[in-house]
């Protein structure tokens, strides 16, 4: 399974074409995150909390997939490592079912931050 996380103020529509491009090139089920459509201003806890949650669903009612990679998108990005780090707690505790995180990709994801504007 493939995970698209789209930005700040986006929805899952933003990552479309790599979806398609993923499905058409690559025998791959590839799933576009609802989870946070149009929500993420919620801060970066309570978006990857509700992407995880969205996440351990879907793997409760599909037990063929035990395989997760991850793509992107800016906050997307930052979403996605909050999220896996719940994911794996889960897996630990028992909580969840076992899965194998393979490929985890972002791009114009500010993985160190991002500077503040010199106008505040």
């Amino acid at each position: 399974l493939v995970v698209l996380v789209h930005g700040l103020n986006g929805d899952p529509t933003d990552l479309a074409f790599i979806q398609r491009a993923l499905q058409n090139d690559w025998p791959v089920h590839v799933w576009n995150s609802q989870a946070n459509r149009h929500t993420t201003q919620c801060g970066v806890d309570v978006a990857g909390c509700l992407l995880a949650e969205e996440i351990r669903d879907l793997l409760h009612t599909t037990p063929h997939i035990r395989r997760l990679s991850f793509i992107g998108h800016s906050l997307g990005g930052l979403l996605i490592r909050y999220a896996v780090s719940l994911l794996y707690e889960w897996m630990r505790h028992g909580t969840m079912v076992s899965c194998t995180f393979e490929i985890f990709a972002t791009f114009a994801t500010p993985h160190i931050g991002a500077r503040r504007s010199r106008n505040r």
